[in-house]
């Protein structure tokens, strides 16, 4: 299935239609944290690269730009936040 929220993938996975690969913090943070079991993967697998991408044939917009050197100066670690 493929869903458009978070929210819905959630709510599918705990009443057990499915299982799915997320981030601990969303996971945790969710309404069904408690419904829920989390395995932790090896990390081998466990980090993917992530990409900001637009069209190939239009300049990527301001807000695209504003958002990448947001998260450049932020230099945010998610796995610092105290869920593991």
């Amino acid at each position: 299935m493929e869903f458009g929220t978070l929210d819905g993938i959630l709510g599918c996975v705990a009443v057990g239609l499915g299982c799915t690969l997320m981030p601990r913090w969303i996971v945790h943070r969710s309404l069904y944290a408690e419904q829920l079991g989390v395995t932790k993967l090896p990390a081998r697998i466990a980090y993917v690269p992530t990409v900001m991408i637009h069209h190939r044939d239009m300049p990527a917009l301001a807000a695209l730009n504003t958002l990448r050197d947001s998260i450049v100066e932020c230099d945010v670690d998610i796995n610092g936040i105290g869920l593991d």
